[in-house]
């Protein structure tokens, strides 16, 4: 298996303990609704990107305008070129947001944004596309804490209004803090990623619960939609768990079986978290389910700096907790998903992925009670919109050799 990993070591950049969970995010009910700036220094017309999708590397930062918080270089940290962006929040700022703005209107319909983002502590950056009526749409990514400067992918995280991707008149990046609290992180490589051609959705379980079997496998096999189990290897047949034999009746079905560690231990909880993931990996190719070894989800939904170079060793496809209705993967190590959606939440989310041509990952736990009913509905709602060509269910093996830039 080709192994990838997107982390880059930079100066001034310290610490490991960083985490991000499936829990609900902070800020998702904050907007970027604050008094717009009409000032700003434009930057030219038909702004392109780079081979890698670079839009902007930040070593002209007259290029944007501060409207709330500050903006400054940073030569000490940086992805590509020779800075970074510092945006900070004072306790009198209500977060951090900067703005570029365009001559005439630039066509984004074909892409989604991504940002390389690092900071002391949990970030949900939002970059915004607004048009010239000031519809927009915002797209969120989630940045652990204490991590390197990289690449993170983003998704959809609300539209308002009805915004025209094609005819974009202006960038914000932004972050919002609340009342009395300061705020920083650093920001680079602005990047563009392409969508997928038809809306892509996976769908996935965590921790190999027996549930998956039992409750799930029923309804995936109704509506012909395969998916992915990740397991704990040493878990396997124990209690409330699935046992070989039903992971084999599952690949046999077309399932992916991959690995969640051997364990579910934090892995940023080990000196050694390779020890782990190694020895998941050779328990799923000493039982035939190697074509899955190559895909990992974090347990606990946890991961620092030495968990995501672990993990993007041993495995092609990493996934933790983000956003939806996103572009291609730029990196493999942070794979965003969506955890337990309740049926409105996914079926807006199934929506704007079928509308946008965006790649979305939904995942499970132990499908019980109203998690099993909620789980049932959004995979009715999935079916009938694969049944009428607006989305395609896909496996990591699928993305892998699809949808990684």
């Amino acid at each position: 298996m080709k192994r990838r990993t997107y982390l880059v070591t930079t100066a001034g950049v310290v610490g490991l303990a960083g985490c991000a969970g499936s829990g609900d995010d902070p800020e998702d009910d904050e907007n970027g609704d604050e008094d717009p700036n009409e000032g700003g220094d434009p930057n030219g017309d038909n702004v392109e990107t780079d081979d890698d999708g670079t839009f902007d590397d930040f070593e002209d930062l007259d290029a944007w305008t501060e409207v709330e918080g500050s903006l400054t270089a940073d030569e000490d940290r940086s992805l590509v070129g020779s800075q970074s962006a510092r945006l900070e929040a004072s306790e009198s700022d209500s977060g951090v947001m900067i703005r570029r703005e365009f001559d005439s209107p630039q066509d984004f319909s074909d892409e989604v944004p991504g940002l390389a983002v690092a900071s002391d502590d949990l970030q949900n950056p939002i970059i915004q596309l607004t048009d010239k009526n000031g519809d927009r749409v915002d797209f969120r990514g989630r940045s652990a804490a204490d991590m390197p400067l990289m690449r993170y992918n983003f998704g959809v995280g609300s539209i308002d209004g009805d915004p025209d991707l094609s005819a974009i008149s202006s960038i914000q990046i932004a972050s919002w803090t609340g009342d009395e609290k300061e705020k920083e992180f650093w920001c680079d490589d602005l990047y563009f990623t392409p969508r997928p051609e038809t809306g892509t959705v996976m769908v996935q379980f965590d921790y190999g619960y027996e549930t998956t079997y039992s409750e799930g496998f029923p309804v995936l096999e109704e509506y012909d939609i395969p998916a992915t189990a990740f397991v704990n290897t040493d878990f396997v047949g124990g209690d409330s768990r699935m046992s070989q034999s039903e992971l084999e009746e599952l690949h046999d079905a077309g399932w992916t079986i991959a690995s969640q560690s051997a364990n579910n231990g934090d892995l940023t909880d080990t000196d050694d978290p390779s020890a782990q993931i190694e020895s998941a990996v050779e328990w799923l190719e000493d039982n035939g389910f190697e074509d899955g070894a190559g895909y990992f989800a974090y347990p606990l939904g946890n991961f620092d700096e030495a968990a995501v170079e672990a993990a993007g060793d041993h495995h092609d496809l990493c996934f933790a907790s983000g956003y939806g209705a996103g572009g291609q993967i730029t990196n493999t190590t942070l794979c965003p998903r969506i955890g337990d959606p309740d049926p409105e939440d996914a079926r807006e989310l199934l929506e704007w992925t079928a509308e946008m041509n965006g790649l979305t990952t939904l995942y499970y736990h132990e499908l019980e009670d109203d998690l099993l009913d909620s789980f049932e509905e959004t995979m009715a709602d999935l079916s009938e919109m694969e049944a009428d060509g607006e989305l395609e269910v896909v496996l990591p093996g699928d993305v892998e050799e699809e949808y990684v830039l």
